[in-house]
């Protein structure tokens, strides 16, 4: 999917040219995920390794989604695949919680007979240690880790896998190859572009309903509800870092357009963030 227009460069769905079942949407959409990730060339006594860490953790991630699907509710699987991000999200709700998930070791499937057959298959992990693969091939790769959030009517749980610096690495890569005299300009245009993105994302203390940014009023409209910092984040699709959490969190609350709902303990693990009478107001 193109980054930030509405148009798919490559869909699968279920349109009468395959047969249109799990295993094959499993079967068809992983080969498309693993095309960007690199295979170096690796060694075992004689044998040659094709997989890393990160072709593992793609595949787990695809199999959590296909085996801890809610089927009765009526909404699809899907895989959305971004320039510098996969979203992978299903119906239903997470039978473990968001500590438990990524604590590791424990395992709720909802859809044993799935899990049999990718287990029979040689895919799937049966001890709850698919998680564990997932967080380790993001850490091998030095991506940022991979972002669970749950989202409702409808239940839907979103995996946020994050690959803009490696997005970032391949096209430097490329424009080295292709201009090595000329990279060093490139890269330093790509790094302060990077710079204005991130300054235009800023979140001000602003006073007036008008002067608020779009993201700024989402997050507002958003917490018309109590809502944890996951939830916000995961709402706007972007990661659980201390910038994001200053950026988008605490600049609110220091205009008066946000509450704690525990404002004597700002750091516990129960604290929820909603509109004020301020905004409410506006």
């Amino acid at each position: 999917k193109q980054k930030g227009v509405e148009r798919w460069t490559d869909r699968i769905c279920p349109d009468g040219l395959w047969e249109a079942n799990l295993f094959q949407f499993y079967r068809r959409v992983l080969p498309k995920l693993t095309t960007i990730l690199s295979r170096p060339f690796q060694l075992d006594e004689d044998t040659r390794i094709d997989e890393t860490t990160a072709h593992v953790a793609l595949r787990e991630a695809l199999i959590n989604l296909c085996i801890h699907a809610d089927y009765s509710i009526n909404a699809s699987l899907n895989v959305l695949h971004y320039p510098n991000r996969i979203v992978l999200s299903n119906p239903g709700t997470m039978l473990i919680s968001r500590e438990q998930y990524y604590r590791g070791g424990d395992s709720v499937c909802r859809n044993v007979a799935l899990q049999t057959m990718f287990s029979m298959l040689g895919k799937s992990e049966k001890a709850g240690s698919g998680v564990d693969k997932i967080l380790q091939g993001w850490r091998d790769s030095h991506w940022q880790r991979p972002e669970i959030s749950f989202r409702f009517r409808p239940d839907k749980v979103e995996l946020l896998l994050d690959i803009e610096k490696m997005m970032e690495e391949i096209s430097n890569q490329v424009r080295a190859a292709s201009n090595q005299e000329g990279s060093n300009d490139t890269d330093q245009e790509g790094s302060n572009d990077a710079e204005s993105s991130n300054d235009t994302d800023n979140v001000g203390s602003n006073d007036e309903p008008d002067a608020l940014t779009d993201r700024q009023q989402q997050i507002i409209a958003f917490c018309a509800e109590p809502r944890t910092a996951s939830e916000i984040f995961g709402h706007l699709r972007v990661t659980e870092k201390w910038k994001n959490r200053q950026t988008y969190i605490q600049a609110l609350l220091d205009a008066g357009w946000l509450e704690m709902t525990i404002p004597d303990k700002p750091k516990s693990k129960h604290q929820k963030y909603r509109q004020t009478a301020k905004a409410k107001q506006s």
